[in-house]
């Protein structure tokens, strides 16, 4: 059943006829554009770019059941996080961050170690 289910979602991606649409629609310029952007700026930029949007994101009431802030804590541990994850995790913590409460402890626990490593502590 996962099978089936990862086949039909994936098909679109995988038929040539419609990968080929796909390249010519006017979101896939737009798409593009945002990429090259994106590659060109500094990586400390980006990293600031990146972090400063995540942690207004993570935080916006609308996500205050902390759906949006557990994914983005999960994320911030891989390898290819490319934003701040200190930053991440501080303003998790931060009281006034609606979503702060909504992370489940061993997620908040997790990402904690590891900005603690980041820090050097």
């Amino acid at each position: 059943a996962v099978a089936e289910h990862l086949n039909e979602a994936l098909g679109p991606l995988l038929d040539p006829a419609l990968s080929s649409a796909w390249s010519s629609h006017a979101d896939f310029a737009r798409w593009q554009g945002m990429a090259a952007l994106t590659q060109s700026l500094a990586p400390d930029q980006l990293k600031a770019n990146l972090t400063e949007y995540l942690g207004r994101l993570i935080c916006r009431a609308r996500w205050s059941n902390g759906a949006v802030a557990t994914g983005v804590a999960r994320r911030a541990q891989t390898p290819q996080f490319r934003g701040d994850l200190v930053a991440i995790y501080d303003r998790l913590k931060d009281p006034a961050c609606p979503a702060s409460g909504g992370v489940p402890a061993r997620v908040l626990k997790d990402l904690g170690a590891a900005a603690d490593i980041a820090r050097g502590s």
